[in-house]
Parts: structure tokens; sequence; C-alpha cells
């Protein structure tokens, strides 16, 4: 048995706060058996099924690396965005327009200044989506007509005019 399998065989237990006596039992199998399994020591198919089988999971959910039956149910349920640059404003509408929701996820992090940033850069990206949910069809696809000395711009999204003024009532976002 791979160490992919021992892997998911323990989060999958210590998600639901058992014990290895606890799956033991669950499983119908000796506490040695579930032991031997998280060690990655080959074990019966019968018993990696009934493992499977208690742990509410797929043989296949537990052969998959960490993270990927996740992931794969997150992409069923939901659009996935691909990351891309943000350079300026209008980037923002090309991203994110029309999303209603999103999940973030930051592999990887492990230090408290790493989880602060992802932690900000999160609320960062949830208020863009609201600001470009406030904002009218119009002003998303790239602006509005109005009377003849305004002109279309970018998104709206801290479109000024000639003298540093809004020409358009669209709210700017304001970055810290």
């Amino acid at each position: 048995m791979g160490n992919i399998t021992a892997e998911n065989i323990r989060r999958f237990r210590e998600q639901r706060s058992w014990t290895q006596a606890h799956l033991a039992e669950a499983a119908a199998l000796s506490e040695r058996t579930v032991q031997r399994a998280e060690e990655g020591k080959p074990i019966g198919a019968e018993s990696l099924q009934a493992i499977a089988g208690a742990l509410d999971v797929s043989l296949d959910d537990l052969r998959r690396p960490p993270g990927q039956a996740e992931m794969e149910k997150i992409k069923s349920r939901y659009s996935v965005v691909r990351l891309q640059r943000i350079e300026r404003g209008a980037d923002v509408g090309r991203v994110f327009g029309g999303a209603h929701a999103m999940n973030f996820d930051c592999p990887g992090v492990d230090s408290e200044a790493g989880e602060d940033a992802a932690a900000e850069l999160e609320q960062e990206l949830k208020d863009l989506m609201d600001l470009w949910s406030d904002l009218e069809p119009l002003q998303r696809r790239g602006g509005h007509e109005g009377n003849s000395t305004t002109s279309r711009r970018p998104c709206g999204l801290g479109a000024r005019g000639d003298r540093g003024k809004h020409s358009s009532p669209v709210p700017t976002p304001r970055w810290r």
C-alpha cells in the first residue's frame, strides 16, 4: 500500500476526530490492521475496503493525492477561476466579473505572516467582488454613456475626468 493511501486514511480519520481504535471498531478490523494501514504497510483488499466504508469514502478517494478529491468535489459544484495577474482596476472585471462566490485556499502557507497576508488578500478579493456586484451592468461592461462631455471609461473603476473628479457616479476602490 502506498504512502498516499496511508496519509489519506489518517487524514480522513482525523477529520472525523476518530482514534485508530474507533476506526478499527467501525470497520470491524483489529486496531493493529489500522495502524499498519496508516504506516503504509500492506493490508488486504477487504481490509482497505472496510476502512473506506467506515470512513464513508471511495477507494479512489483513499488512493488520490491529498487534496485532489476535495478539489474535484469543488470543481463539480463551482466554477473554478484560474489565477490571473491583476495589474489595474479594469482587470478585476475580467477576472471576477459575474462571480457570486469564491473558494479561497492557500495551501503551503505555514507561517503566521503568510496566513495574515493570505487573509488580507482574501478580504481584498471579497471587497472587490462586493464592489463589482454594486456596479450597474453598463458600468461593468466598460462605462456608460452620459451627456456629450462624458466619455466612456474602462470599467468605471477609479475612472477620472480631466480635473481628477469622477466623470460618473462610480465608487472608487480604496487600496491599503
